[in-house]
């Protein structure tokens, strides 16, 4: 049996759910009550991102969710906070469905006890969307700044790109690219990370222990199939539509949830770090590649799918390098090469350990370690069913193929833990992976009957 034991150092974990971090955020000393702004009315960068938004969201219906709808319908009439939160309650009535929400309105009560005022880029960007990119930034930047004190800001926006790679643009006259992050990113993160860290079995007692062996895994996922289910409902979504969004989710029990808070923090961290070593790095490109917004083409059903008339099949949009009909759903992204790619992951990663470094957590170091080696796992193993259903796929002209991208970080690793002291006790990449093997071999089956794959031979 392998273990890791601890002294109970994982029940000191800051017990916090994803969706709860925007509440921390230290409220900021402007005499700006109640009040939003738009980083759109006074920088050239965010103006250029509110009119290509506004372009695709207006002629692409489709694509829009809650909130950018009602921006669509009823335009900047958003500039408090009491109209914000009657604009989420609108667009999000049912409180049932409000983890599927775009802005859940009890956030948005939230955010008016913590902010005295929130600055968004655009008027199409969801609050909490940028309060968590915020709230990653603070620590980032600290350490950006230290090592890199001319790299200039980073600017974050969204759209529905179906992918978990960013796409940059770059405004005309502007010398730095708007980072587009998939506006449903965060779902991606939560719910596959919660379903990692539930299916190792934790025990507390005198210490902490993880129990990693693949038959303690495996008996784990028997004795709570929700774990396998709830993975598989998140992954078909992922092929299907390029989202999670809306994927079934509950909550986890107290130990467990201190492990998935950890990891969907570094999943997410390092996924903006990354856009970070980019910018540092200067990797901006006088070339562009069109890029097709998620959902923005339909194909067929697959045939297997069609013969039995399975209702819980979707119709599957077609991958980013594939034609579409509708150029209004084009976005022109910088051209950049395989070889940048890796170079900011592995800026990117260090960013993100120097960062983590600053506070006294050697637990959230470890598991921040292992965080792009799974994000880049879970990303191989849903390419894989993206190219064999027709759905979509996690691969494109600019970036390297996660299997490159896994090898390309474990010398990064192993550099980064000659000096950790935390990095050379325990390797939690063998932990996540164990589970993700496993929890993978175990939904296989569901996941390919939800696809109209053919099952395979065991």
């Amino acid at each position: 049996m392998f273990r890791f034991a601890y002294f109970a150092a994982l029940c000191a974990m800051t017990a916090f759910t994803k969706w709860s971090i925007a509440d921390e955020i230290t409220p900021r000393p402007e005499r700006c009550p109640d009040q939003i702004s738009y980083k759109s009315d006074t920088d050239p960068a965010y103006k250029y991102l509110e009119e290509q938004q506004h372009s695709i969201y207006r002629q692409n219906p489709s694509l829009t969710d809650p909130y950018s709808r009602a921006e669509l319908e009823k335009p900047r009439s958003v500039n408090t906070f009491a109209e914000l939160l009657a604009r989420a309650r609108k667009a999000c009535p049912n409180p049932a469905l409000r983890k599927q929400c775009a802005l859940d309105p009890d956030l948005v009560v939230e955010m008016m006890k913590t902010l005295p005022c929130l600055a968004l880029p655009t008027r199409f960007e969801a609050p909490l969307f940028i309060s968590l990119i915020n709230l990653y930034l603070k620590d980032l930047d600290k350490v950006r700044l230290k090592k890199f004190p001319r790299s200039p800001e980073t600017r974050f926006g969204s759209l529905p790109t179906g992918t978990l790679d960013a796409q940059a643009i770059l405004p005309p006259g502007i010398k730095n690219p708007v980072v587009i992050l998939n506006r449903d990113l965060f779902f991606f993160t939560g719910a596959m990370s919660k379903a990692i860290t539930d299916s190792i079995p934790i025990t507390v007692g005198a210490s902490v222990g993880l129990d990693y062996s693949k038959s303690a895994i495996r008996n784990r996922l028997h004795e709570h199939p929700y774990i396998v289910e709830n993975f598989a409902d998140a992954m078909v979504r992922l092929v299907r539509e390029g989202s999670s969004a809306g994927a079934i989710e509950v909550t986890l029990d107290e130990t467990h949830n201190h492990l998935h808070a950890r990891l969907v923090t570094a999943m997410d961290q390092f996924l903006i770090s990354h856009e970070e070593a980019h910018v540092i790095l200067a990797h901006v490109s006088d070339q562009s590649v069109q890029f097709y917004m998620a959902g923005s083409h339909k194909n067929d059903k697959p045939a297997t799918a069609q013969a039995r008339g399975d209702r819980s099949t979707h119709v599957l949009p077609l991958a980013p390098n594939t034609q579409a009909e509708d150029p209004s759903a084009i976005l022109k992204a910088q051209l950049r090469t395989r070889k940048q790619e890796l170079e900011a992951d592995a800026l990117g990663f260090k960013l993100m350990i120097w960062s983590a470094e600053q506070e006294d957590d050697p637990i959230k170091i470890m598991v921040a370690a292992a965080a792009p080696h799974m994000t880049f796992r879970i990303l191989d193993a849903a390419n894989a069913y993206g190219t064999e259903a027709g759905g979509w796929k996690f691969s494109d002209v600019n970036h390297p193929t996660a299997a490159d991208r896994i090898k390309a970080l474990a010398p990064v690793f192993a550099e980064v833990a000659k000096t950790d002291l935390q990095l050379q006790e325990a390797d939690f990449r063998d932990a996540f992976d164990a589970a993700f093997t496993v929890l993978l071999a175990e939904a296989d089956p569901q996941i390919r009957k939800r696809l109209g794959l053919a099952l395979k031979k065991r």
